[in-house]
C-alpha cells in the first residue's frame, strides 16, 4: 500500500487516478464490499487495459503502479 500512496504524488494524473481505484478498491475488499474473486479481477483490469500503454506518461510509472498493485494482489 506504501507504493500506492506514493503514487498518489505523482505529477501524471493517469497513474494518480489509478493509484487510487486500486486503494478504493483494498478498502472496498477489506471492508467485506466485495469478494476476492472480484477484488482480484478489478485489480488486474487497472494494468492490463488498453489505456496502460497509451496514457502512461513514463514506462517507469506504469512500472511502478504495476508493481504496487500486484503486490496488493499477493498480500490480500
Amino acid at each position: 500500500m506504501d507504493e500506492l500512496n506514493k503514487l498518489l504524488a505523482s505529477d501524471n494524473d493517469w497513474v494518480k487516478k489509478k493509484a487510487e481505484l486500486a486503494i478504493q478498491f483494498t478498502e472496498q475488499f477489506k471492508s467485506g464490499e466485495m469478494d476476492k474473486s472480484e477484488y482480484d479481477e478489478l485489480m488486474k483490469d487497472l494494468v492490463r487495459t488498453d489505456e496502460v500503454m497509451s496514457n502512461a506518461a513514463s514506462m517507469e510509472a506504469k512500472a511502478q503502479l504495476e508493481k504496487a498493485i500486484t503486490l496488493l494482489i499477493s498480500a490480500i
